[in-house]
C-alpha cells in the first residue's frame, strides 16, 4: 500500500511538472503575453482562468499517475514482453486519450484523432525501443559480470 501511494504521489508530481512545462512552452509559442493551461476552447468552459488552471493541474496529475501505475504491467513476469507491451499500450492509450480529450488538447474530429493516434504510437514506439535497448545493454553487462 505504501508503494502504491508513493507511485501515485510520484506520478502526479511528474505529470503536473511536465504539464506545466509544456503549457508554458505553448503559451510562449501561441501568444507570449498570457499563460494558457490548455486551448482557449478548454478555458472557455470555466467561469475564470483560475478554475481552468486548477482542472488542468488535476488532469496533468491523473496523466502522470496513469503513466506511473501502468508501468506495473512490466512487473508481471509470467507474461512475455509482447503481452506486457500490448496491455501497457492499451491502458496508456485509453486513459491518456480520455484525459487529453478532457483537457481539450485536440478537437474531437476523425482527422485530429487520427493524427493524435499516429503521434502517440510513434512516441510510444520510440520510448519503447530506447527502454528495450537500455535493458538489453544492462542484461549484457550483468551477464559479462557473471561470466567473470
Amino acid at each position: 500500500m505504501k508503494k502504491l501511494f508513493s507511485q501515485i504521489i510520484n506520478g502526479s508530481t511528474m505529470g503536473i511538472s511536465i504539464g506545466l512545462i509544456v503549457s508554458l512552452i505553448f503559451s510562449y509559442l501561441y501568444g507570449g503575453m498570457a499563460y494558457y493551461p490548455s486551448s482557449e476552447k478548454f478555458i472557455m468552459h470555466f467561469s475564470n482562468k483560475l478554475n481552468a488552471i486548477s482542472i488542468s493541474i488535476i488532469l496533468w496529475a491523473l496523466m502522470g499517475i496513469t503513466w506511473n501505475l501502468s508501468r506495473n504491467v512490466f512487473k508481471i513476469y509470467k507474461w512475455n514482453l509482447l503481452k506486457q507491451t500490448i496491455v501497457h499500450f492499451l491502458i496508456s492509450f485509453t486513459c491518456f486519450t480520455f484525459l487529453a480529450c478532457l483537457a481539450g488538447w485536440f478537437p474531437l474530429t476523425v482527422a485530429c484523432f487520427t493524427i493524435y493516434t499516429l503521434l502517440f504510437v510513434a512516441i510510444y514506439l520510440l520510448i519503447w525501443f530506447i527502454a528495450r535497448y537500455q535493458t538489453l545493454k544492462w542484461i549484457k553487462k550483468a551477464n559479462q559480470k557473471l561470466n567473470k
